[in-house]
């Protein structure tokens, strides 16, 4: 792959699901953020956590909170430390019209040139007959002092590159990954 391609992957794809939730907002509670969002993009009742705009529903694990990083919503386990445990979904254009198969090999190359990061696994999963690419990697985002790890789950959806990131500090991995686990597994794509 080209140098430009992949720099421009890298900034596409690894750099934002990285750094998704890097950002230090100055709200961390809906009642706060609902002045800064002009229109909510997601809910979190009774554990369900839905995302109408990508058709996105999953019963996130206990004690996990709604979350806003300025613009950008999803759940975390500590406002206070929402880039140590949290779960986000954005939507990239998929400009060249790449299938999972071509995004795959340039996602997987892309993550593999970031610095610091180290790709676990690339495999492909079904949800409700969509296909789905699931990264898993590791590494240590910048600004924080702790080691952290990844799942990325990729899809194609109304022409875009539909990405639902999850972040847990590796350090709590063990414990925190099962119920990471079950909430992936309740993942639901209808609208």
């Amino acid at each position: 792959m080209g140098s430009f391609l992949r720099a421009f992957y890298i900034l596409m794809f690894a750099v934002p699901a990285i750094l998704l939730l890097a950002g230090v907002p100055s709200s961390s509670t809906r009642e706060e953020v609902e002045t800064e969002v002009l229109s909510l993009e997601s809910t979190l009742v009774d554990r369900l956590w839905s995302v109408p705009k990508y058709g996105v529903k999953l019963r996130v694990p206990p004690s996990w909170a709604w979350m806003a990083n300025g613009k950008r919503e999803g759940v975390c386990l500590d406002p206070n430390q929402r880039e140590r445990a949290a779960m986000s979904v954005i939507a990239l254009p998929n400009f060249f019209g790449r299938n999972l198969f071509q995004l795959e090999a340039e996602n997987v190359d892309a993550l593999r040139g970031v610095p610091g990061i180290e790709l676990d696994s690339s495999r492909r999963v079904s949800v409700e007959g969509v296909e789905i690419l699931r990264f898993d990697y590791r590494g240590r985002q910048v600004g924080l002092d702790v080691d952290m790890r990844y799942i990325c789950l990729v899809w194609l959806a109304h022409g875009q590159q539909v990405i639902l990131t999850v972040q847990l500090e590796a350090s709590r991995w063990a414990e925190l990954s099962p119920g990471v686990e079950d909430a992936l597994a309740s993942l639901s794509l209808r609208d």
